[in-house]
């Protein structure tokens, strides 16, 4: 039997509030996301996973095609000139989310590689298809990008890095993040994940080898079937964006992304398969109890467990063919006594 592994009093403070967030509907929640909430694909997975004693979900994507356009580099200048810059940074900062926020503007706050970067399209799901050909349907947020793709005109943004602006076409896998009351609880999670083929998953914050209220960080990661690809750029000084590829191209490219995008989808319902299966041995009991409700054994273990109940099982049945024996013998005795009996009356 392992020694209990129970869960500090913190961590069930802290894994309470975040599911008093959860519990809001998505109109009143809202987190750091470029969406705001949780991913509607993944909403219930994410219901189950917390429902693991020593385990909460901090953030999560459930996968996405995006569409991402760089924001502005930064450029080296005096000390002077970067302070007046950072000023006028930080006003066009408030006046991006007064007049983009209080729209209700899906484009994202400032970010990526420098100020402006921004979304132009982003799915969590997979791509629309052609009911007919089965081909993948190019975005309309794109349409008018492809109608400006031809520029006989000279860019010279296209050949100075330092002021390039590129448009991404991405596709990034699920990602999750799990805080785990122990390592101990963390470790089944784990197993799951990498068995799913999330093979950069991890451990993070160890600071709980040093420090009794830390807590460790399972990251889900799958950097195998990400992809990114250039597809435009944004001409300077217009700041016009266009893309750099041909319709082909692109829908060749979209293809890639739906395809992986089903990848994802499989991997994702291993882990939801390996979640469920520990949430029926945590309500059943049927593996080795570790005081807190949290059913997990490692191998070593399992491999004991199992040949104990093994001899038991050889023991029980020795006992019952021994019984049919005996009783066996028994009847055969009985029949010879009434032949016996016979032959002298």
């Amino acid at each position: 039997m392992t020694t209990p592994h129970p869960i500090p009093a913190d961590f069930t403070s802290h894994k309470a509030k975040i599911l008093t967030s959860l519990s809001l509907p998505d109109s009143s929640y809202t987190d750091l996301s470029p969406k705001g909430s949780i991913d509607a694909p993944i909403r219930n997975f994410i219901d189950e996973i917390n429902t693991l004693d020593g385990l909460v979900t901090t953030s999560s994507c459930s996968g996405r095609v995006s569409i991402f356009v760089e924001g502005q580099k930064k450029k080296r200048t005096n000390p002077a000139a970067a302070a007046a810059a950072a000023a006028d940074r930080d006003a066009d900062i408030v006046e991006f989310i007064q007049n983009h926020y209080s729209q209700q503007n899906s484009v994202v706050p400032p970010g990526g590689k420098g100020f402006d970067g921004h979304w132009i399209y982003v799915s969590h799901c997979t791509l629309s298809t052609d009911s007919k050909t089965g081909k993948v349907l190019i975005p309309a947020e794109l349409e008018s990008l492809l109608s400006s793709k031809q520029s006989n005109t000279h860019d010279e943004s296209a050949s100075n890095p330092d002021s390039t602006r590129l448009i991404h076409l991405s596709f990034e896998p699920l990602i999750l993040h799990i805080c785990a009351a122990s390592l101990f609880h963390a470790k089944p999670i784990l197993a799951l994940v990498l068995d799913a083929g999330f093979r950069e998953s991890g451990v993070q914050s160890l600071k709980c080898l040093e420090h009794a209220h830390a807590w460790p960080m399972v990251a889900v990661r799958s950097a195998g079937i990400a992809f990114s690809t250039v597809i435009g750029l944004v001409d300077a000084p217009q700041g016009r964006e266009r893309l750099i590829v041909d319709r082909e191209y692109l829908l060749l490219m979209l293809g890639v992304c739906n395809e992986r995008f089903v990848e994802n989808q499989r991997r994702t319902d291993r882990i939801r398969a390996g979640v469920r299966r520990l949430i029926a041995r945590q309500q059943q009991g049927s593996c080795l109890d570790t005081g807190d409700g949290f059913m997990w054994e490692d191998k070593d273990v399992r491999a004991v467990r199992k040949r104990e109940e093994g001899l038991k099982a050889r023991d029980a049945l020795r006992r019952r063919n021994g019984e049919e024996t005996v009783r066996q013998d028994v009847e055969e005795e009985d029949d010879l006594v009434g032949f016996g009996g016979g032959l002298g009356s």
